[in-house]
């Protein structure tokens, strides 16, 4: 008998929309390697519940086994996770036999729906305990109680890194668009461990980056099947070591194209590499960064693991601009993230770094954040919802009132309102980011948002932000005929990002429905 499952993916709002969740795609590339006959949903949340139920209705046999649920991020943003937990009911009360496995990298996103199995982290192996648990194949899976399910811990109980063949590989029923932009994971975790960092697979020794081989048939793969040449690379890091550089470039060099990458690296082992690493990342063709700068203040950045010395990164970017786009054939974006409120930030510190921003990287994409601190409230998964409070406790951060974590322009006056009444404010269900005053006294938390929002729309009303180096799902998608260089740089084409996602959302429901 041919055990069969369902991967259902990209459930949550936030999520980023172009980008299929490949979560629910590595599941699906494991298990069918060990003869399972699995189908994957995606972009899940477009769908609406009775598209949904038929779905599930054409699918669903006696030899349907589990449901797989690929969560990233938090659901109750959106409101979401009612929503999931309407359809988990109807699967439970229609198709009682099938089980529900929920997925992500953290307890906090998929710990709100009804599930009977929870997996955190990269779950290839856990995933195998499960399933040859409740096929009567193997002795009961390592776990710890969770709501009404059953939570494992995959990072330490089924640990499954390095990952040497971590190849996805897609089917016809996936549908997928040549102008996607699909993810690709070349190495597993990270090797550094900044102090604000909340992912589980950080200080990680040793080599992680995957085997040559494997990386260049998946890109062969997709391009001779599908005529996808666009990536987001989800690797923490990818620009970690000279060696993976090296190593990446070499198995990329061999295709009879080149494809287009788009990822976070660091930028001051970037600067400190040179050109050499340089010159691989072009040949990879991997010309669009996320920088996770984080601070221009030398002192904070220090603190929290960004030691570079900020005038030799400022100096070190511009020379990097240049060299990429004097030396690539397509075009270069240095999106840059930052958080607002670190230790030793002041508002004069702040305001420096926004002159040097706005005069000299005014045509990148640039995304500041407050400072964000969370205490977990369930203390026994603490070792699995990994929490970053306590490394800014010795600093004299005071926590006050918990808020949710929204960054929308309604919740900016929610928030003022909060400010002037904190002390009797009421707290709100589920997980939470804490309001927090600085250890200088000098401002708190709602200061920051306030900060965060002031320098956004400077940037947005003067008209100085990139489409980001994430929004290749977008660009990828706008670009059938014009070259991606166009939505990028000084007179990038600014994108109709609904339209967009629309038309090609419109073309996969509909393949998917009637396929």
């Amino acid at each position: 008998m041919t055990y069969h499952g369902l991967m259902l993916g990209n459930f949550d709002s936030n999520s980023m929309a172009p980008y299929r969740g490949f979560g629910n795609h590595r599941i699906a590339t494991h298990l069918r390697r060990q003869g399972w006959d699995i189908e994957c949903l995606d972009y899940t949340v477009h769908f609406s519940d009775d598209e949904i139920k038929w779905f599930l209705e054409t699918r669903i046999t006696k030899n349907t086994i589990f449901i797989g649920l690929s969560i990233i991020f938090y659901l109750e943003l959106q409101g979401d996770v009612q929503r999931v937990n309407r359809i988990i009911h109807h699967i439970k009360t229609k198709y009682p036999w099938v089980q529900i496995i929920a997925g992500g990298v953290k307890w906090f996103a998929v710990g709100l729906v009804d599930a009977d199995w929870y997996i955190t982290g990269n779950g290839e192996f856990a995933i195998d305990a499960v399933l040859k648990y409740v096929t009567g194949n193997g002795s009961e899976p390592r776990h710890v109680p969770a709501r009404n399910g059953k939570l494992i811990d995959a990072v330490h109980a089924y640990p499954c890194f390095p990952k040497r063949d971590a190849k996805i590989s897609f089917q016809e029923r996936d549908y997928i668009q040549s102008h996607e932009a699909l993810n690709v994971e070349l190495a597993r975790g990270c090797k550094f461990k900044c102090k604000y960092c909340s992912f589980p697979l950080i200080g990680l020794k040793g080599d992680m980056t995957r085997d040559e081989d494997s990386v260049y048939d998946e890109f062969k793969e997709n391009y001779d099947r599908w005529g996808v040449t666009n990536y987001y690379v989800t690797d923490d890091t990818i620009n970690d070591t000279t060696e993976k550089m090296e190593k990446m470039s070499s198995a990329i060099r061999k295709l009879d194209f080149k494809p287009s990458l788009h990822g976070y690296a660091r930028a001051d082992l970037l600067i400190h590499h040179g050109q050499k690493t340089w010159d691989d990342m072009i040949d990879m063709g991997l010309i669009s960064h996320s920088y996770g700068v984080e601070t221009l203040n030398h002192q904070s950045g220090k603190e929290v693991g960004k030691g570079m010395n900020p005038e030799k990164v400022k100096e070190g970017l511009l020379e990097v601009e240049e060299y990429f786009n004097k030396n690539s054939d397509t075009f270069y974006t240095g999106s840059m993230t930052m958080i607002a409120g670190l230790p030793y930030e002041s508002f004069e510190t702040l305001d420096n770094g926004k002159k040097w921003l706005n005069k000299y990287w005014n045509n990148h994409g640039i995304k500041y954040l407050p400072l964000l601190i969370h205490e977990p409230k369930d203390t026994s998964h603490s070792e699995i919802d990994m929490s970053n409070a306590n490394n800014f406790k010795k600093y004299g951060y005071k926590f006050l009132h918990d808020v949710p974590p929204t960054y929308d322009k309604g919740m900016f006056d929610y928030f003022g309102e909060i400010k002037k009444k904190k002390d009797n404010t009421k707290g709100h269900d589920g997980i939470y980011f804490n309001f927090w005053t600085h250890h200088s006294d000098e401002y708190d938390f709602v200061d920051m948002i306030e900060w965060v929002r002031d320098f956004n729309e400077d940037r947005s009303d003067n008209k100085m932000n990139s489409n980001f180096c994430f929004d290749i799902g977008y660009t990828s998608l706008a670009s059938e005929n014009t070259e991606l260089k166009n939505f990028y740089g000084e007179d990038c084409v600014q994108i109709d990002k609904p339209e967009i996602m629309n038309k090609m959302l419109d073309k996969y429901k509909y393949e998917k429905l009637n396929g």
